[in-house]
C-alpha cells in the first residue's frame, strides 16, 4: 500500500487526496481490506498513466476525483458489486468518452500513445513509467534514483546518425526523438559518456544492460530509424496494457 502512494506522489497526481483520505478511512474502519486498497490505487495509478502518455488535460482532474468515492460508492450498491475496487474501476470506465477532459483511453488508444505520441512529463516521471515497464520482466523492484534518462536516436544529431536516419533525418528527429519507443534508462555515469554517440556502440551497451527490458529486446535489433523506433514502441505499449489495466 505504501509503494502506492509513494508511486502516486511521484506521478505527481495530487488531485486525488479526496478519494485517497475516503479510502484510508474506510481501510482503518475495516471496511476495505488491504487487497481491494492496493486495487484500487492501481486504478487510480493506470487511468493518470494512459492520461498524462496520451496527453490529455488534466484541469478538470479536480471535478473527476472530488465525486468519485461516493458515484462508485452508489455503483457498488446498484449493481450488487463485489468490492469498491471493482465499483471504481467501472466507475473510471464509465466516465465520458466524448469529453477529452474526463475519459479513461482504452487499450487501442494507450498502445497509439505510446507508439506515436511525444512524451511531454518531466524526466523524473518518464523515468518511473519506463522502471514501471522493466519491472515485469524481472523479479525486482527497479529504482530509478541512480538511472537516468537516455534518448537513443540523440538529442543532438551528429553526421553518423543523419546518414543513419536518411534525407529525412531533420524531419525524424523532430517527429521521434521524444517517444518512448526512443527512451530508455541508464546509469547516470554512463548516460554522459554514450550522449551522442553511434548506435552501434550505443547497441553494444543496451544488449549487455542489467535491465531486462533492454538486453533481450536489442538483441534482435541491428539498425535504428523510424520503423525500429515504432517497433519497439509496440514492444512497449504491449507491456505497459498489463501494468496499467483498464
Amino acid at each position: 500500500m505504501q509503494r502506492g502512494f509513494k508511486r502516486l506522489k511521484l506521478l505527481e497526481l495530487k488531485n486525488c487526496h479526496p478519494l485517497l483520505l475516503n479510502l484510508c478511512r474506510d481501510y482503518e474502519k475495516k471496511q476495505l481490506s488491504l487487497k481491494e486498497f492496493e486495487q484500487a490505487l492501481l486504478h487510480v495509478e493506470s487511468y493518470y498513466v494512459r492520461r498524462i502518455l496520451g496527453d490529455l488535460t488534466s484541469v478538470q482532474m479536480n471535478k473527476v476525483f472530488n465525486g468519485l468515492y461516493q458515484d462508485a460508492k452508489k455503483l457498488r450498491e446498484e449493481y450488487s458489486l463485489s468490492d469498491f475496487a471493482s465499483a471504481l474501476r467501472e466507475k473510471l470506465r464509465r466516465l465520458p468518452t466524448t469529453s477529452k477532459s474526463y475519459f479513461w483511453p482504452d487499450d487501442d488508444e494507450f498502445r497509439r500513445s505510446i507508439i506515436e505520441n511525444t512524451v511531454k512529463i518531466d524526466r523524473s516521471r518518464v523515468k518511473l513509467l519506463l522502471g514501471s515497464l522493466a519491472e515485469p520482466l524481472t523479479k525486482f523492484q527497479v529504482k530509478t534514483d541512480d538511472l537516468t534518462l537516455e534518448h537513443i536516436m540523440p538529442q543532438k544529431l551528429t553526421d553518423e546518425w543523419r546518414t543513419r536516419l536518411g534525407a529525412n533525418a531533420d524531419e525524424v528527429h523532430k517527429r521521434w526523438l521524444n517517444t518512448l519507443g526512443n527512451l530508455t534508462l541508464t546509469p547516470s555515469s554512463y548516460n554522459s559518456e554514450m550522449s551522442n554517440n553511434s548506435f552501434s556502440d550505443k547497441l553494444s551497451y543496451l544488449r549487455t544492460s542489467a535491465l531486462t527490458l533492454d538486453n533481450q529486446y536489442f538483441k534482435n535489433v541491428e539498425t535504428w530509424n523510424v520503423d525500429e523506433i515504432q517497433r519497439r514502441g509496440k514492444y512497449l505499449a504491449d507491456i505497459a496494457v498489463k501494468v496499467w489495466p483498464r
